[in-house]
């Protein structure tokens, strides 16, 4: 089969079409690298790379190697349109000029190169064109407005082209990057500055550190990103949408919230120092008094819910007990540890149970919603993110007969999931997969499956969003779609792909919501299914 042939613009060194360019090539594509000073493209070793000069703001330009391509190599497979600047400071102290030339690199190029491209690919009936966006495509920060303003722009117009290019058998592939190491922030924080009449003067360590952001110490290894969308753009039939890097579990999160929450919790985070980027060190007090009001009125315990709460808490009034828990959930908006508090109640043995979340401040908030304190209820929580290999690298599920070759860790020295690996007997897993795409449940339960004992009777089990046909649902108060598995295809991913299949019993079953459930009141117009399922080795 011919080797496919690939336009990326903007690959200068140091960023990530450079990158992109060498895993292209090192996959046996004919690769075209381009950027408007072909000078600064050097350093390419891969036979395969040809470099050109292209300005991505010139319709001349783009005309002239789009055509010089197909005039050398007959076609053209795959456009990745990468060029992009930065864009940051206050939004209404931008130059409109610096806008303008953002909205020209990052915007209108993708039209103009794609446009160039598209009747060769309409004549052929096949291609892909590769959009590079970012995550804060969909949630904006402060003081990267006009940035953030062009990857929404992006995403917006990658949507319409997955659709428009239907007819022509052409894919589009929308690729928004969290934190990943390349030299955009450095370019653009050499010449940025703050007006002289600025009134955000004070601001500017914030602004300095938000250009930064994106290269911290937990940022993706530029090799490691390309790499990763270069599989999935020569995969058979490639993925629309990929989000890859530091902080996109937090953005994905963020899709749950409300908007304004978000919001708050990003002007927080940008205008004040804080000790850390790390989300380890996130305080939540920080954002404590511009939390939406919680609606009182989703507020309802069961029968078993609230003999449990009596039990836990010592509050045997309704009232007292219902104004306790809005307290704490008003304070902390997100409170983890019921159900390592209810495995507890049931008779698990407290020495044996460690609980994990993203923050530290999610179990801090449980404990004070049991009325515990870490000396009174000394189970370890491992704050850290789940697809964080520093903190849960996947291996191979442990077996019989290859079990794990390290002993059982002391829960209470853990400083990551990475040493429970082969050595945990129950993993309770609730609303929580249905946070991620088909690609990233996944992931998270191959993650999760290499934490199993091998021990017969071991088990995984949970319960989360489903519907009876896998497929997407629509939540109508949000631009994001759920992914959800039926009890079919939830059986298929444990028993046979992610275990060998014979190996496990997979139990799964639908419940469809009634009127009460709190989902469904929050979303009315949306058909609301649980998925119930547990995984337990035979």
């Amino acid at each position: 089969m011919a080797a496919k042939v690939v336009l990326i613009t903007g690959c200068s060194a140091g960023g990530i079409g450079f990158s992109l360019a060498e895993a292209f090539a090192a996959q046996g594509c004919k690769v075209y690298a381009t950027a408007r000073n072909v000078d600064r493209t050097k350093g390419f070793t891969h036979p395969n790379i040809d470099t050109l000069s292209l300005d991505v703001k010139s319709d001349e330009d783009v005309r002239r190697v789009v055509d010089t391509i197909i005039e050398r190599e007959g076609k053209i497979d795959i456009v990745v349109n990468n060029a992009g600047v930065g864009c940051h400071g206050p939004l209404l102290e931008l130059p409109l000029d610096v806008i303008r030339d953002a909205y020209e690199t990052n915007v209108l190029s993708i039209l103009r190169v794609s446009k160039a491209a598209f009747p060769h690919m309409a004549s052929r009936k096949q291609g892909l064109f590769i959009n590079i966006s970012s995550i804060t495509g969909s949630y904006p920060t402060p003081w990267s407005g006009g940035y953030a303003s062009t990857k929404a722009a992006v995403t917006s117009i990658s949507q319409t082209l997955q659709m428009e290019c239907r007819p022509f058998n052409i894919n589009v592939m929308l690729v928004a990057p969290g934190g990943i190491k390349s030299n955009i922030a450095s370019n653009y924080a050499s010449k940025f500055s703050l007006a002289p009449t600025t009134l955000y003067a004070r601001f500017l360590p914030n602004i300095v550190e938000r250009i930064a952001v994106s290269q911290g110490s937990g940022s993706m290894p530029t090799d490691v990103f390309a790499s990763r969308v270069v599989n999935e753009a020569l995969a058979k039939t490639p993925r629309f949408y990929l989000s890859i890097g530091a902080s996109t579990t937090l953005y994905k999160i963020f899709a749950w919230l409300p908007r304004l929450f978000v919001l708050n919790f990003l002007w927080e985070r940008f205008s004040r120092k804080l000790p850390s980027t790390s989300c380890h060190d996130i305080n939540l007090d920080e954002i404590r008094k511009q939390l939406p009001r919680l609606d009182e009125s989703l507020y309802e315990l069961n029968e078993e819910e609230e003999a449990f709460y009596k039990q836990q808490t010592g509050i045997q009034d309704d009232e007292e007990l219902k104004r306790h828990i809005i307290a704490v959930q008003t304070e902390a908006y997100v409170v983890v540890g019921n159900d390592a508090f209810k495995a507890v109640a049931d008779g698990y043995p407290l020495e044996n149970v460690v609980a994990s979340d993203l923050y530290q401040g999610f179990w801090d908030a449980g404990l004070k919603l049991f009325k515990r304190t870490p000396e009174t209820y000394p189970v370890p929580f491992i704050a850290g993110d789940v697809f964080d290999h520093a903190n849960l690298e996947p291996v191979p599920v442990f077996t019989a007969a290859s079990p794990p070759t390290t002993p059982r860790p002391v829960l209470k020295d853990l400083t990551s999931l990475n040493p429970l690996r082969g050595h945990l007997s129950a993993i309770h897993a609730s609303a929580f997969f249905h946070l991620f795409q088909e690609d990233k449940q996944l992931e998270l339960a191959r993650a999760l499956a290499c934490l199993l004992s091998s021990e017969p009777g071991s088990m995984i089990f949970g319960q989360h969003g489903g519907l009876p046909e896998k497929g997407f649902r629509a939540m109508s108060t949000s631009t994001h779609q759920m992914f959800c598995h039926s009890p079919d295809s939830w059986r298929e991913l444990w028993d046979g792909v992610i275990f060998e299949k014979g190996t496990v019993r997979v139990d799964a079953d639908i419940v469809s919501s009634g009127r009460g459930d709190t989902m469904q009141r929050l979303y009315p117009d949306v058909k609301w299914y649980r998925l119930n399922w547990s995984v337990t080795r035979l």
